[in-house]
């Protein structure tokens, strides 16, 4: 994805802070780890974040895309 993404022009920053766009990766084996990701995805997007998420998680439950 990185390569992707810096194929496509995407600047990629080391600090969270700087970014514009958050890709998070993740999948839905354990139930700590779904609830972490949507914990975080929501801390994000309440700090103005865009939000790219790809893995199993979102594939699992019509849900979860919007």
């Amino acid at each position: 994805m990185l390569g992707q993404l810096q194929h496509h022009g995407y600047n990629i920053v080391e600090d969270i802070n700087e970014s514009h766009v958050v890709v998070l990766n993740t999948c839905t084996a354990k139930e700590p780890s779904e609830s972490s990701f949507f914990n975080y995805a929501k801390k994000l997007k309440s700090e103005g974040k865009h939000i790219v998420a790809t893995g199993c998680v979102v594939q699992a439950d019509d849900k979860y895309k919007d």
